[in-house]
């Protein structure tokens, strides 16, 4: 005689799609494979993460139509208005100092 609960997990079993059952899978298979070909990544990754700066608040008048542009750009890239401004700021400076200005 079967339990409650056995029968609430048999009738789980029942409702999966085979192709969802990985009961037959191997944990950490690929793991060693994926460490080899990602050596050294993370270096490269933490060269490029953000990293806390001091900063200030500044006030700035923008136009109109240029701000509503700018709304829209970033909601399109799921992004706030400050962080869109920060990348094109960077940008600009990344750019110019490349220039050698």
């Amino acid at each position: 005689m079967s339990t409650a609960r056995e029968d609430e997990r048999q009738d789980e079993q029942d409702e999966k799609r085979p192709e969802y059952d990985f009961s037959g899978g191997v944990r950490g298979k690929s793991a060693n494979r994926y460490r080899g070909e990602t050596q050294g990544i993370p270096d490269v990754i933490d060269e490029f993460r953000p990293r806390p700066r001091p900063s200030e608040s500044v006030s700035i008048r923008v136009p109109l139509d240029a701000l509503e542009t700018i709304k829209r750009i970033a909601a399109s890239r799921d992004m706030s208005v400050e962080a869109l401004l920060k990348f094109y700021i960077g940008e600009g400076l990344r750019r110019d100092i490349a220039a050698g200005r």
